[in-house]
């Protein structure tokens, strides 16, 4: 079994963060799709102090261009690779590696092309995304439906800005988990849910912590791995990739999340160069403050 890169050079120079994604072109075992920037989620003082969080959204106005634009282009390559595939599952290595942020921006940038796109949490021991969509209590869940007692296009909830459909999950007990996965009913409801939607997202527990993605990966038509910048090992990686690859569902790739980028810690980037602190802004080099822009006034005094 070849030993993956271990994702741990991340705070060096620019030059070490881009050989990172290199390498991980060269030597997964799966198609690299890319890199999810580093988003702050404290986007002002009075939130930091508030300890109120922002949603990382795509829809979210004060969402970075970066951002937004780099979870556009994954919607683009998840396109291209699904084929005639409709049916995506979502998963990750460890916990907290930000798979339900992805799912849940992925599948808001495909609704802004597609009228019918689903995003489906099964994620039963810790759901997540209603808590990211910031949405309200809904009055059926995952689990309703899988067991039978409402039907899908009742328990479905439909944004109506982002026109994405949503049916989200309830915690549940391990056991009872277990046994709702790995019924006919599952298959039956992605059934339907393939019929009905141009599109369906699927959140899924974590590979190292429990067996879900196991008892659905046949149910789907493919697969996204989302790694987690300096957090996965590479052998629990490798062997995430190994389970994908064996199963029918197709591996699209691997996405690595939360990267930090030097461009944007050093200030460079679109606009910046022409902004306040920028090159000719009020205090860069060409500003009014600036070496030349001092020069210039003392020039005008003689």
């Amino acid at each position: 079994m070849r030993v993956l890169p271990c994702f741990a050079q991340f705070y060096g120079n620019a030059s070490s963060i881009h050989a990172t994604g290199r390498e991980a072109r060269k030597k997964l075992d799966c198609e690299y799709l890319g890199e999810v920037p580093h988003e702050r989620k404290f986007k002002t003082l009075l939130s930091v102090l508030r300890r109120r969080k922002t949603g990382i959204l795509v829809t979210n106005p004060v969402t970075s261009f970066h951002y937004v634009e780099t979870m556009r282009k994954l919607s683009r390559r998840v396109e291209q690779h699904m084929g005639s595939g409709k049916v995506l599952m979502v998963t990750s290595v460890l916990e907290n590696e930000g798979k339900s942020t992805v799912s849940a921006n992925l599948a808001l940038a495909l609704s802004k092309k597609y009228p019918k796109v689903l995003l489906l949490d099964c994620d039963l021991h810790k759901p997540a995304c209603r808590k990211i969509l910031d949405h309200e209590i809904p009055a059926h869940f995952t689990h309703e439906v899988i067991r039978g007692e409402v039907e899908l296009a009742d328990a479905v909830c439909k944004d109506k800005r982002s026109r994405l459909h949503m049916l989200f999950a309830k915690r549940c007990g391990p056991q009872e988990v277990n046994e709702l996965l790995g019924s006919p009913e599952m298959g039956r409801m992605l059934e339907q849910a393939r019929k009905e939607f141009d599109y369906v997202v699927i959140d899924m527990a974590p590979m190292s912590a429990v067996s879900d993605t196991e008892a659905v990966m046949e149910l789907t038509d493919a697969s996204l791995l989302v790694v987690r910048q300096n957090v996965v090992r590479s052998m629990d990686l490798n062997r995430a990739i190994n389970d994908l690859q064996r199963g029918e569902a197709k591996l699209l790739g691997c996405v690595l999340n939360n990267v930090y980028s030097m461009d944007v810690l050093s200030g460079e980037g679109y606009g910046t160069g022409y902004g306040r602190y920028g090159g000719y802004g009020k205090y860069g080099r060409y500003g009014k403050y600036g070496r030349y822009g001092v020069y210039a006034k003392q020039q005008k005094v003689e």
